[in-house]
């Protein structure tokens, strides 16, 4: 294998190695970057849950919609979904040839030389000074293959903006949780929560089906059958009553209905 072969050998192998340095380097610093700037939704995120703790407590529900636990990992993924996404696209832009060699070269303090010969190796017919620079960079690129490269830091704009919005966003968690243990506000001034109302409304249906199911006893009861059927005694009838029936039947029915149970079991029958 000739010299200018093994140097084009080396140069493709640094800039692969080059290039996909770079490459995470660039994926790195459009996380930081798009991360500092989604910054503000680190904080808008708890502050909107609490805005709808607060409507929810004002129309008397309970301050509580989602775990707090749940709310900080939204928080998190409000500017972490844009960061991920632009280092995902920084990871798939290509990093050119020239670039590449020119890190290295920066690292290795080759002067260029690796960028040079590359250029010059397209050249058909070359000059004495570019042969003289190609074979020259043949010389080195061997160990400039095989050298250790260093991922190079990259100034990130915006940093010194995450402590405060990171601090602002913990005291809207605070506040948050403090929220919600608020008892529910009563609603309608008459002091009943929405979750009291409710109970009400379903303890008044249910007596309503229980007063419904008395008075249809009460009046199989008071009226005894007789389309071609035995006659049954009032006293049996009343019997035949559930305990829960003759409650109810005696705490809505008149007082002339209690003599009439009276008369129908003797002067010693009271209510149970």
């Amino acid at each position: 294998m000739s010299a200018e072969q093994n140097l084009t050998r080396d140069l493709d192998q640094i800039e692969g190695r080059a290039g996909t340095m770079l490459q995470g380097v660039e994926s790195r610093a459009a996380f930081m970057a798009a991360g500092f700037r989604a910054l503000p939704l680190l904080a808008a995120v708890p502050a909107a849950f609490v805005v709808a703790q607060l409507m929810r407590w004002a129309g008397g529900g309970e301050p509580v919609l989602l775990p707090l636990p749940f709310v900080l990992l939204l928080s998190l993924l409000a500017p972490g979904i844009p960061a991920a996404r632009a280092a995902a696209t920084a990871r798939a832009r290509r990093v050119s040839r020239s670039r590449a060699l020119a890190e290295a070269d920066r690292q290795l303090e080759l002067a260029d030389r690796l960028v040079t010969a590359d250029e010059f190796l397209r050249h058909g017919a070359r000059t004495g000074f570019q042969q003289a620079a190609v074979e020259d960079a043949a010389r080195r690129s061997e160990a400039a293959a095989g050298a250790a490269l260093e991922a190079p830091e990259a100034a990130i704009a915006g940093s010194r903006r995450l402590p405060a919005w990171g601090a602002l966003s913990l005291v809207l968690l605070a506040l948050s949780a403090w929220v919600s243990s608020f008892e529910p506000r009563p609603v309608g001034g008459g002091g009943v929560t929405e979750t009291a109302a409710a109970e009400a409304r379903r303890e008044a249906d249910e007596a309503l089906e229980e007063a419904d199911e008395a008075r249809a006893e009460l009046q199989e009861l008071t009226h005894e059958e007789t389309r071609g059927r035995k006659r049954i005694p009032l006293a049996e009838r009343w019997q035949g009553l559930t305990a829960k029936s003759r409650r109810r039947i005696i705490r809505e029915q008149s007082t002339d209905l209690v003599e009439l149970m009276a008369e129908a079991h003797g002067d010693d029958w009271r209510p149970e």
